[in-house]
């Protein structure tokens, strides 16, 4: 199981690999020739190991292998030989080994830096060529193209064989995506030369080359300038190639006049041009998109002198392209003919239908034996609409007699038939009777043809299109009882049902209808009749629905979703079903078929609706969560501005049922998506802060609240985002505040008073910062809580422990002393809360806070506040005056509250 030859090969390779490192370490000065030559067959060796390791393990566990090379110790002894021997000639292979080492072993910078060190020192180098082109596909991976293009210019100008042609293309495209076009043009054709004079090249390559000169010309120059460059080149066997590509390419780029204009520059320059079928169908195609049927219909009017037996293309071309190209003709001509005969039908001149028999005539002289039947039938059509109905009969007698066309006898004769229709369908007068007694020699004459029923149900469709559906049912009632397993029957059967349907007898047509599906005359006139029974059945159910019969509207609704849930008004009808059950206070029910609809229907313009529906019910009903969930369902079936609205229905939703987490998530979705106006960030931002807090993830919750703050420094003069700014700053001074609260003046006093004082500068610092932003509600509460932070302070001061061991007079001093502290933080405490009472009358407002303010004079002071002033007015019909209402306060008034100046000098002790 194993190859002897290879194990040998292997044991000598590390045999060998021993004795040099043997050598090397028993003359580690040594710097002769012998050692040189040791140290880089060491190196060779250590390569050859490490590349036949990583051979086995692919063996062994197959190409996938995640195993990676590892040239560290070849590398190493490389670098000896060019560290230590630098002058040496073996220094040059060496060096040149270790950047082939990195190559290897995947770090290109190192091998980079590598060969540029050898090229730098070794000039005229025998790997030069080699080296330099590693480096251009190196620069060039790196998109370094500048440096890139050095490389690959030497290459070039080396005219190597082995690299000279990929570094033109290399080249080229480092040009190309500079868009330095005209150098990249430039090297290309270069390659194109190269190409036809040695065939060195691979025909990717070359391809590829076409394709860029196109691209470079699409992008700079363009049709003309490519004309003039290739009239340059003389006779160049890729410049149809690349005319021809520059067309498709603005094909592609949808820029129709110029790609319209470079096909015909192609036919006019190459008009035997081995890829002419190509660029005359493209051509077709792009008048087809531009919409210029015209162009297009007298493009393919000129294909036989282009393509045809007779033309040079046709002659240079091989039997199975000329078979090929002349099936493609010979449909354009018929297309052209049935095209040119639908112009005339659509108000055009006699002349289009002239113009459709030189068509057919063209078609005539091309194939190759006789014409198709349908072609003389095509051919006896247009005669008849000419009125040349002598040589139409004689075209239709030739179908007879034509070989292989037995089964257009039967139509041929009935064409009479067709002509009396004919004469109908183009406004025409039609005398009934006489239509009738034709309908019935048809009969007698031509029983066993199929056009036979097809004629009758002809007659019956004029006759219910001329207002007669009773004598219009007796036509069709005849075809379904003498033909029923026909086609012609299950038409019959449809045409029928639209009589009823057209008189508004919705419920026999819908049965007729049924029936037709049910027995169709063919899969067309079945899907056709499945769709109009559906249709009835629910014009029906609206008919009900008008009569005022709500429940059974609303029942045949629902009936038609379930029954057929393909069908194109099962959405209209589930939603139909719903606003019924919803007036008929059903709401749970209208609830669950509008969900139903948006599930089932996802994509459909009613889903949103639905679902708009759905949630305004479920609010309505109190049931929030499936509200929000109904929401963001409309929010992933909607875009933009709807989007937006449902997103933010959801999070109110979410957040008003106690769903906070989810209401969060939904704010992130907002936040992300909808970065502007920044009053909605902010708003947003904020309220994804109070859900996280409601959450439990404080942490989080502080880091939006401060975000809001940090947004607020971007837009300054946003009012709204001021407005959000203030309470995030207000909810982040609180947590402060909470933590103010907490803290305890306890022994060592001296050290716990100075925590509990720096705490307290925290909290009036965060507050006025909130109250700052003049936000009037904020700005009552900065003064409320400031008021309270103070009050709490001297409060804590009173409250603290006494030292043990004082005597009764050393603690009375002891306690004065602490008065002495403690009360001017009560009198500045009033002072905060007095700003409140005094903006309020300033600004005539009234919120929480100030009432709040108000209470806590009344208990601090309240000789000054809790009084119960009476006022009495004379029974006159003079109103009272109005009451003075508190107003808004400033930041000022919260810092003068404490005893400072402004806002920004509150650095020291309150």
């Amino acid at each position: 199981g194993s190859d002897p030859l290879a194990q040998q090969e292997t044991e000598a390779r590390w045999n060998s690999i021993e004795l040099y490192r043997a050598l090397l370490e028993r003359f580690p000065d040594d710097r002769s020739d012998l050692l040189v030559e040791a140290s880089y067959r060491l190196a060779e060796l250590l390569f050859e190991a490490e590349r036949e390791r990583i051979r086995e393990a692919m063996d062994r566990d197959g190409v996938e292998t995640d195993l990676s090379p590892d040239f560290s110790e070849a590398i190493a002894s490389y670098r000896r030989v060019v560290e230590r021997f630098s002058d040496h000639p073996l220094a040059e292979d060496a060096l040149y080994g270790m950047a082939y080492c990195y190559t290897e072993q995947g770090d290109p910078d190192l091998a980079a830096k590598w060969y540029t060190r050898l090229i730098q020192l070794y000039p005229e180098t025998r790997y030069a060529l080699e080296i330099n082109m590693r480096l251009g596909e190196y620069y060039f991976n790196q998109e370094r193209l500048n440096q890139a293009i050095v490389h690959y210019r030497f290459v070039v100008d080396s005219s190597h064989p082995d690299y000279t042609d990929k570094a033109l293309y290399k080249l080229g495209w480092c040009y190309y995506n500079l868009d330095r076009y005209p150098a990249a043009v430039s090297s290309f054709f270069t390659l194109l030369d190269l190409h036809s004079q040695q065939g060195g090249s691979t025909p990717s390559l070359v391809d590829e080359s076409v394709d860029i000169i196109a691209r470079s010309f699409a992008e700079r120059g363009g049709t003309p300038e490519l004309v003039r460059q290739l009239r340059t080149r003389g006779d160049d066997p890729s410049s149809p190639r690349i005319l021809l590509r520059l067309a498709d390419l603005y094909k592609d780029r949808s820029l129709y006049p110029e790609a319209a204009g470079t096909y015909r520059t192609y036919l006019a320059n190459y008009p035997d041009g081995s890829d002419l079928p190509i660029a005359m169908a493209h051509l077709e195609e792009t008048y087809h998109i531009r919409g210029d049927m015209a162009a297009a219909l007298a493009l393919a009017e000129t294909l036989p002198q282009h393509l045809g037996p007779t033309s040079p293309w046709y002659a240079e071309a091989s039997a199975k392209d000329q078979d090929e190209v002349t099936r493609w003709l010979l449909q354009k001509l018929e297309s052209s003919a049935d095209r040119r005969r639908a112009l005339y039908l659509a108000g055009g001149s006699e002349d289009e239908l002239r113009r459709a028999l030189d068509n057919l005539a063209q078609y005539v002289s091309i194939v190759r034996g006789d014409p198709p039947c349908r072609i003389l039938h095509l051919n006896g059509v247009i005669l008849s609409d000419l009125a040349s109905y002598p040589d139409a009969a004689l075209a239709f007698n030739g179908i007879t007699r034509a070989e292989g066309c037995s089964e257009w006898y039967g139509r041929s004769v009935i064409d009479s038939m067709n002509f009396q229709i004919d004469t109908y369908e183009r406004g025409g007068s039609l005398d009934l009777a006489i239509l009738s007694d034709t309908v019935e020699t048809v009969k007698a004459l031509a029983a066993a043809d199929p056009e036979t029923p097809r004629a009758i149900l002809a007659a019956g469709e004029i006759t219910s299109n001329l207002g007669d559906h009773s004598a219009a049912r007796g036509y069709f009632s005849t075809i379904i009882r003498q033909y029923p397993d026909t086609p012609t029957a299950g038409r019959a059967r449809m045409l029928m049902a639209r009589t009823f349907f057209q008189e508004g007898d919705f419920r026999q047509a819908a049965a007729w209808f049924r029936e037709s599906w049910r027995k169709p005359g063919s899969m067309d006139v079945g899907t056709e009749a499945r769709k109009l029974h559906i249709y009835s059945l629910f014009k029906y159910a609206e008919d009900l629905s008008e009569q005022g019969k709500i429940s059974q509207a609303a029942d045949r609704f629902e009936r038609i979703y379930r029954t057929f849930p393909d069908a194109d008004v099962a959405q209209v009808s589930i939603y139909n079903a719903g606003k019924l059950y919803q007036a008929m206070g059903l709401e749970m029910k209208a609830t669950e078929l509008f969900e139903e609809l948006a599930f089932t229907y996802r994509q459909s313009d009613l889903a949103s609706e639905a679902l708009t529906m759905s949630v305004l019910i479920l609010e309505a009903l109190g049931n929030l969560q499936r509200a929000a969930e109904d929401s963001l369902l409309l929010a992933e079936t909607t875009t933009g501005e709807e989007r937006l609205a449902a997103l933010l229905k959801a999070s109110k939703l979410f957040a008003s049922a106690g769903n906070h987490r989810r209401a969060a998530l939904v704010r992130t979705t907002i936040i992300n998506e909808y970065p502007d106006p920044a009053a909605r960030r902010a708003e947003q931002l904020y309220l994804l802060a109070m859900d996280l807090e409601a959450a439990g993830f404080q942490q989080r919750a502080g880091d939006r609240y401060r975000e809001v703050v940090e947004f607020a420094g971007e837009n300054a003069g946003d009012e709204a985002v001021r407005t959000f700014a203030a309470r995030a700053q207000l909810r982040l001074a609180e947590e402060i505040y909470s933590r103010y609260e907490r803290m305890r003046i306890e022994p060592p006093l001296e050290s716990t008073i100075e925590i509990k004082r720096d705490l307290l500068e925290e909290v009036i610092r965060s507050f006025v910062k909130a109250g700052g932003y003049r936000v009037a509600d904020v700005s009552t509460a900065a003064n409320f809580y400031v008021g309270k932070a103070l009050e709490g302070f001297k409060d804590e001061v009173l409250r603290s422990p006494r030292p043990n061991g004082m005597t009764l007079a050393e603690l009375e001093a002891y306690d004065l002393l602490l008065d002495e502290i403690a009360y001017p933080f009560e009198e500045k405490a009033l002072q905060a809360y007095r700003s409140n009472i005094e903006r309020a009358i300033e600004l005539a407002i009234l919120d929480p806070w100030i009432e709040q303010s108000y209470h806590r004079l009344a208990e601090l002071a309240p000789w000054a506040y809790r009084r119960e002033e009476k006022l009495w007015y004379p029974l006159t019909a003079i109103r009272p005056p109005a009451l003075p209402v508190p107003g808004l306060p400033s930041a000022e008034s919260i810092a003068l509250s404490m005893g400072e100046s402004r806002p920004a000098d509150l650095e020291g002790t309150p």
